[in-house]
């Protein structure tokens, strides 16, 4: 977990570990045993102990947890890092300034999270730098949380008014057919499906930032299936009540800033997304 992800992920997907954080944020220290039952009764969440106690240990083996005498709080040095982070994030905003300042890797295991966390980053404006243009991307499948909760659809329509995206997938399955329905509504200025291209990768592209999207080979064959399933909102419901259906997946999101790169990439989904228009 980054801090990066802290930072974007929305409310009502957070991990466990994000929540274990909280609960620590607030008192400390705590048992496990504490932690585990401040999760069940507090935060209303279904985890075995084993699950909890897991969770515990890998934050910290990754530096956020320290333990003291069998009970758990947040390291101190994990939190002057916070703090450094969100003191150069407030100089970033203050100056309009790029707020990554060379290359930064995100990964996520759950699609929802990934597809929220993508488009709360380019509704904020905070990775376009000084000079605003709109957004382009190339795509496998067009995008949609997996969770869906009627707000996103609010997030879909802002995203479209700050970062005026043009997108262009490789498929047309029957959910990219629907999620095309929701970017027209939402106004988004331009948006292809079932192009020629091939896609390995996906590329988000706006002003000097780009953001390349990896895919492993078994989470492109999941959302493969997923998005030939659902033709409607009623089947996406249906999928997401299914176990794990939403979990289990490896995507990479490398975020890196290169302005001559980025002109040649938007040039490029430019000239593809007006071949395919025509």
């Amino acid at each position: 977990m980054t801090i990066a992800e802290l930072l974007s992920l929305d409310p009502k997907t957070k991990t466990t570990k994000e929540i274990i954080i909280h609960i620590l944020g607030n008192r400390w220290p705590l048992s496990p045993k504490e932690i585990h039952n401040s999760l069940i009764k507090e935060q209303g969440i279904s985890s075995s102990y084993q699950a909890t106690h897991k969770s515990i240990r890998e934050l910290e083996e990754k530096g956020i947890l320290y333990k003291e005498e069998r009970k758990y709080k947040l390291s101190q040095d994990w939190i002057q890092k916070s703090k450094n982070y969100f003191h150069r994030l407030a100089i970033s905003y203050e100056k309009h300034q790029y707020a990554i300042e060379s290359e930064k890797i995100i990964k996520f295991t759950n699609y929802t999270d990934f597809s929220l966390t993508l488009a709360n980053m380019f509704d904020t404006k905070k990775l376009i730098g000084p000079n605003y243009t709109d957004g382009y991307i190339l795509a496998r499948h067009l995008y949609w949380p997996l969770k869906f909760d009627f707000r996103d659809f609010e997030l879909c329509k802002s995203v479209a008014f700050n970062a005026k995206p043009h997108i262009i997938s490789q498929y047309s399955a029957p959910f990219d057919k629907l999620i095309k329905k929701y970017y027209k509504l939402a106004q988004w200025p331009e948006v292809v499906i079932g192009s020629d291209i091939q896609v390995e990768e996906d590329f988000v592209v706006q002003g000097h930032t780009i953001v390349q999207i990896k895919y492993s080979e078994n989470t492109k064959q999941k959302l493969d299936k997923i998005w030939n399933k659902v033709h409607n909102l009623a089947d996406l419901f249906g999928q997401y009540m299914q176990k794990n259906s939403d979990t289990e997946m490896e995507i990479e999101m490398k975020i890196t800033q290169n302005g001559q790169l980025a002109g040649i990439l938007i040039d490029k989904i430019k000239k593809e997304i007006q071949d395919h228009s025509a």
